[in-house]
């Protein structure tokens, strides 16, 4: 696993045609902006389209997390059973503010650390960007990494699944 992506494989007993069915069952199409903050569609577990062996989803939250992962998923039989390759990204817009600040923090850091004067150090003027640069770190480590593992928890669930393990 990367910071901002992610590639998990399920392994189910169930053929691709239940895996099918269970998905349509919990995946409602993608919500637009009144019914997200409205609550004016189903309460299912994930939003997105599903296609015949592939699907791309995403968890239905009430909350704002701007690390949600988008989740690209394939079926395979494999051995009288159904893989599930799931593919976990950010939003790209959110991947490049992420890049864009780390580029930007990291300067400052770095020009601090350049204007530092050594004899009588004034810890504070490095200490800010530094902190910024890691919090810009940490943000989508935990927040991409929560969600997640809450999707893929839910997912092993509803698919009575459990992680390939070849």
């Amino acid at each position: 696993m990367n910071l901002f992506s992610s590639r998990i494989e399920l392994i189910s007993s169930l053929e691709k045609g239940e895996i099918g069915n269970l998905l349509r069952k919990n995946v409602q199409p993608p919500r637009n902006f009144g019914d997200r903050y409205l609550n004016q569609q189903k309460n299912l577990p994930f939003e997105g389209e599903l296609g015949w062996d592939v699907f791309t989803i995403k968890r239905c939250i009430q909350y704002r997390n701007s690390f949600l992962p988008k989740i690209k998923g394939s079926l395979e039989t494999h051995q009288a059973k159904t893989k599930i390759i799931l593919q976990f990204s950010l939003n790209p817009f959110v991947l490049i503010f992420i890049l864009f600040w780390l580029t930007m923090v990291g300067a400052f850091m770095i020009l601090a650390l350049n204007m530092m004067d050594w004899d009588n150090p004034e810890y504070a003027m490095i200490l800010i960007p530094t902190v910024m640069f890691f919090a810009g770190l940490a943000m989508p480590f935990f927040g991409f990494g929560y969600e997640k593992n809450k999707a893929v928890q839910l997912l092993k669930d509803i698919l009575k699944a459990r992680i390939f393990e070849p």
